[in-house]
């Protein structure tokens, strides 16, 4: 149940930051990516990995225009606090 919870938090938050394209800075820290080489062997999983892995779990087939719907990604976001998968 905790799982899902911070699930559809991270989803809510990701539509957040996709609504405020607005915010100039936002989009910047958002798309930001470290000129550093990441370290050998086993990667570090990503906020935006565990992001395509909800939407890919959840088989949502067009998430860019579902977040510009409201509604509609709220209850993506709803789906995900009650899925078990």
């Amino acid at each position: 149940m905790f799982r899902n919870n911070v699930k559809a938090q991270r989803l809510s938050l990701f539509g957040h930051y996709h609504q405020c394209q607005k915010r100039e800075w936002l989009k910047n820290v958002y798309k930001w990516k470290p000129m550093l080489t990441r370290p050998l062997g086993r990667t570090k999983i990503r906020w935006v990995d565990d992001i395509r892995n909800d939407v890919r779990k959840l088989k949502i087939k067009s998430w860019a225009s579902c977040i510009h719907d409201c509604n509609n990604w709220k209850l993506y976001v709803e789906k995900a606090k009650i899925f078990n998968g």
